[in-house]
């Protein structure tokens, strides 16, 4: 399973998704953190351990962490993708994995594998305790990273099935396929156009997660500059109908 794939099942709740993988992915503890740092993550650590509601002391110790990236057992870890999309679930997971002791394993699972949608639609403290600047890139996050996978996973299963439809696959080109059906260029002439623009080297092996988050955001914004608002609106219709078709559940429309 791809990433895009893994990335959607998680964020689809998946329930044998969920039954089958590890809660979370520990990534161990930085070895240089400050003083700052070291404090937001006691507080965190006490605030678990007497009781408070997992997530939402998760989130708060989200909004309070001052690293935008960090380099954890020689891997690294971008929180704010192209300086302005906050990835609030992976420093989520990053701190849960250092207090899993004191985070009963329901708790955690629930925290790992939140709702991202309902947490944006109906969380009534998510804008208070993230702050404006932090919420808003979360939003950026949220549509320009998150529902444009979706959106072009949605668009790869179109093509899929119309292949399947006459009786032929060519599952090699259905991401090129869908993507000029988006992007008006296949993946190749993206990727190019992407580190051309933001002055990257050419990305000749396969990306790693960060990078292939970010992409997704600079392909979220290049779609951006060309559509029609109508046909954005769309857009966003169909990445959420698809969640909604995908999770089985009924949402308020945004």
């Amino acid at each position: 399973m791809n990433c895009r794939l893994l990335r959607l099942a998680r964020d689809l709740h998946y329930h044998d998704f969920k039954q089958k993988m590890n809660p979370i992915d520990t990534i161990g503890v930085s070895a240089d953190l400050s003083s700052s740092e070291v404090e937001t993550l006691d507080k965190l650590r006490l605030e678990l351990q007497t009781g408070k509601d997992t997530i939402r002391a998760l989130i708060i110790a989200s909004a309070k962490w001052p690293l935008s990236e960090e380099v954890i057992e020689d891997s690294h870890y971008r929180y704010i993708l192209a300086e302005e999309a906050f990835d609030l679930f992976s420093l989520i997971n990053r701190l849960a994995g250092d207090c899993k002791d004191v985070i009963s394993s329901t708790h955690l699972m629930d925290a790992v594998f939140v709702d991202e949608y309902d947490l944006v639609t109906s969380c009534e403290y998510l804008r208070i305790e993230l702050g404006g600047v932090k919420y808003s890139q979360y939003l950026n996050y949220f549509y320009g990273v998150l529902l444009e996978e979706i959106l072009l996973f949605a668009t790869e299963d179109e093509v899929r099935k119309m292949y399947t439809s006459n009786g032929f696959r060519n599952a090699a080109q259905e991401t090129d396929i869908a993507m000029i059906r988006l992007y008006g260029a296949n993946e190749r002439a993206l990727l190019n156009r992407y580190c051309i623009e933001t002055g990257f080297e050419p990305i000749k092996d396969e990306m790693d997660v960060t990078q292939k988050k970010e992409f997704t955001y600079w392909l979220f914004k290049f779609r951006m500059r060309w559509a029609e608002p109508a046909k954005a609106a769309s857009d966003v219709s169909k990445a959420l109908n698809y969640m909604q078709l995908a999770r089985g559940k009924s949402f308020p429309s945004i």
